[in-house]
């Protein structure tokens, strides 16, 4: 099974309590024997990677930066990830994902694109 991991940041690059439990689980789903990719963005564009194996589980890293003025319209429909995102699911053949906070960078929309595909889909709210 190929288990998606939706994350709007992710540890290392981030410490904090959603993040890391997102990265728990990515870690757990690997010693229970799925594959597990992570879609999260990035604020450095230096930082962006597609499909790069870290620790164990294949990550891709959006760069998305805006004005936090702007956050209300972005959340739900991020124009610098969403077409990053569509091309990925077409590409990783999801069986289902793990959804965490979303609301700032890979958007609501991506819920829109996870049902496209009609890939089943959790969400956990950490805020």
């Amino acid at each position: 099974m190929k288990i998606g991991i939706f994350s709007d940041s992710f540890y290392p690059e981030i410490k904090g309590g959603g993040e890391m439990m997102a990265w728990r689980l990515a870690k757990q789903y690997l010693i229970m024997g799925y594959e597990v990719v992570v879609f999260t963005a990035t604020q450095d564009k230096k930082n962006e990677v597609w499909g790069q194996l870290e620790g164990g589980f294949k990550i891709y890293r959006f760069f998305s930066d805006y004005h936090r003025g702007l956050t209300a319209y972005f959340a739900f429909f991020n124009y610098q990830v969403v077409f990053k995102i569509a091309e990925v699911l077409k590409k990783e053949k999801l069986d289902i994902v793990h959804i965490h906070n979303i609301h700032h960078y890979l958007s609501y929309y991506s819920l829109v694109l996870l049902k496209r595909r009609k890939i089943p889909s959790v969400l956990t709210v950490h805020e």
